[in-house]
């Protein structure tokens, strides 16, 4: 029998309640509520499953198409194929959709599954979508976004905003057009854009330390190891987790985000590796290994054995932030070397084993730290000084980085993922801090939207980074765009050389375990100074003729939405 919770996600501005769960168990360990099952939402008809999708709308601005993006957990075995899924709106009707397997269970069915649609609510309101999937189920094939790829560039077109990123630059968008007389066509007077988007940071360089800071390591504690990445999934089929497995290509890491230690541009399967002992007077005591955490799906071997996993089997969910706890005395060969490998599969953003692995033993009713012995790992270029000695301050950006990558990361009906990722770099070539950004373009959307990480690996004594931030030029004189806003609305068209530039600090990071509560904050500024913040950013000002700040942009009316669009970003 299956049983029915409710997991609550946010997606841009709007929220989705995704109902599903196979196991109480499962879904105890989560603290979710379980359900009352709604026959009028849940219906399972001569095998056709459907799953209702709850969208709430918060912020008091009606949503038409609005693009929304959320995964699916699914038992093993529920979902064979993703051609087998559809999305229906309240009325029961076919909307269009996108989904991808993001996991597999091991007999090949979705363990989770990415959905895409676009969702019409109104201003503070609700509507109840449905995922309807089954052997019974098909998809309609639909146009949408379409996109062209050559040796120097990629073009986007979402059928209302066509734009090129070149390759090699390190940019985003260089060319721009909006077709803003809806005649499916792009002409000349219709460009917005005039030139390529920056992305910048400001460092101030207060010191001269030139070498990473000492590392400290508890007793009992594994902090570095051998580590490789595993594209191929060819790991498990090669035995790299065998104790006596060849180490020749492994490099050397320490616990952390392994994006941060030079494979910034990696998702997929990696292996970490590390030797030590175990004092042989500790055999026949209790004896545990404790992971602070796996980012995201990690398996653990102990000298050839697989002793754990860090996810849960009838969901697939992964517990990325919980620590895993192994008792490993029966696996050990205790005043011996013991080889410790860990598998890890990481989807996307940061992955790997990011916090501490300690050794421990009880003591009584506590466990304290085994006095282990880890076998040493030869240096590589990573742990060689780092920053030169000289001021390294100025302005940084990722155009100057000639070894930048631009790929198509998806490529869908609804919604297309340029990644561009690279090093920000000053006049001279001097790297200081790894960063990826994420263009999402959306079918019939005038907009795209921008994800940004940037990786800052400086001593934080040294360096200060005083502003980060995206600038981009729209055509001179042959553009203009307006703001709504509540108390004083301004106009503004575009300008030979003129900029916008967002900044967003990590204030709300300090609150992250608050998710419900937490908003990013902003702060609008041009030229250096600080025009306008606040809780949320909607969108640019232009400030090129000294109009006043826009602080909040609210609900463009529809006869301007198609040229506001492209100055708006909706929901960020």
């Amino acid at each position: 029998m299956q049983r029915h919770f409710v997991l609550s996600t946010r997606v841009s501005c709007l929220v989705i309640l995704l109902v599903w769960a196979d196991s109480l168990a499962a879904a105890e360990a989560y603290q979710w509520r379980e359900l009352p099952r709604r026959t009028e939402e849940f219906y399972d008809r001569e095998g056709v499953h459907g799953i209702p999708l709850h969208v709430d709308e918060p912020a008091g601005v009606e949503r038409v198409g609005f693009p929304m993006s959320t995964g699916i957990p699914f038992p093993k075995g529920a979902l064979t194929s993703t051609d087998n899924v559809r999305v229906l709106n309240p009325a029961k009707q076919e909307v269009s959709c996108q989904v991808k397997a993001l996991s597999k269970w091991l007999d090949g069915s979705v363990r989770w599954l990415l959905v895409d649609f676009q969702a019409d609510v109104a201003a503070n309101g609700k509507a109840t979508y449905f995922l309807e999937y089954g052997p019974k189920v098909a998809r309609r094939v639909i146009p949408g976004v379409s996109v062209a790829e050559d040796s120097k560039q990629i073009v986007v077109d979402t059928g209302a905003l066509k734009f090129t990123v070149a390759k090699g630059r390190g940019s985003l968008m260089e060319e721009a057009w909006l077709d803003t007389n809806g005649d499916g066509k792009y002409s000349e007077d219709e460009r917005v854009i005039s030139g390529p988007a920056e992305v910048f940071l400001e460092l101030e360089d207060r010191g001269t330390t030139t070498t990473r800071p000492a590392e400290k390591v508890e007793t009992g504690e594994i902090a570095f190891w051998r580590f490789r990445t595993d594209p191929k999934d060819v790991g498990v089929k090669e035995s790299w987790f065998a104790a006596d497995a060849a180490e020749k290509d492994w490099k050397r890491i320490k616990t952390g985000y392994y994006e941060d230690q030079g494979y910034a541009n990696y998702d997929g399967y990696s292996w970490y590796r590390a030797a030590f002992s175990v004092p042989a007077a500790l055999k026949g005591r209790e004896v545990r290994i404790a992971f602070g955490g796996i980012d995201d799906f990690g398996w653990v071997y102990l000298n050839g054995k697989l002793v754990g996993h860090n996810f849960v089997e009838g969901l697939g969910k992964t517990q990325y932030d919980v620590p895993l706890v192994l008792p490993v005395s029966e696996h050990l060969r205790f005043g011996e070397r013991n080889v410790l490998a860990v598998r890890v599969y990481d989807p996307h953003y940061g992955g790997g084993i990011w916090r501490k692995v300690l050794v421990e033993v009880r003591e009584g009713d506590k466990w304290m730290p085994a006095a282990i012995a880890c076998e040493a790992i030869p240096e590589d270029s990573r742990d060689k000084p780092l920053w030169p000695t000289h001021n390294l301050s100025g302005r940084y950006s990722l155009g100057l980085d000639r070894e930048s990558r631009v790929e198509v990361e998806t490529a869908g009906p609804l919604r297309t993922t340029l990644k561009v990722s690279g090093w920000l770099r000053n006049e001279r070539g001097e790297p200081f801090s790894m960063c990826v950004l994420r263009l999402n373009a959306y079918a019939g959307k005038s907009y795209v939207k921008l994800f940004h990480t940037f990786i800052n690996t400086g001593d934080p004594k040294r360096f200060f980074v005083k502003a980060m931030g995206v600038t981009q030029r729209f055509k001179p004189a042959a553009y203009s765009f307006a703001f709504g806003v509540p108390d004083k609305p301004c106009e503004g068209s575009g300008r030979a050389e003129q900029a916008f530039t967002l900044f967003q600090n990590n204030e709300a990071v300090k609150r992250w375990p608050k998710f419900d509560q937490w908003q990013p904050r902003f702060t609008v500024g041009a030229k250096g100074t600080e025009l306008a913040s606040g809780e949320m950013a909607e969108g640019w000002a232009d400030r090129t003729a000294g109009q006043p700040a826009v602080r909040r942009v609210a609900h463009c009316s529809s006869a301007i939405r198609r040229t506001a669009d492209s100055a708006v970003s909706e929901g960020h």
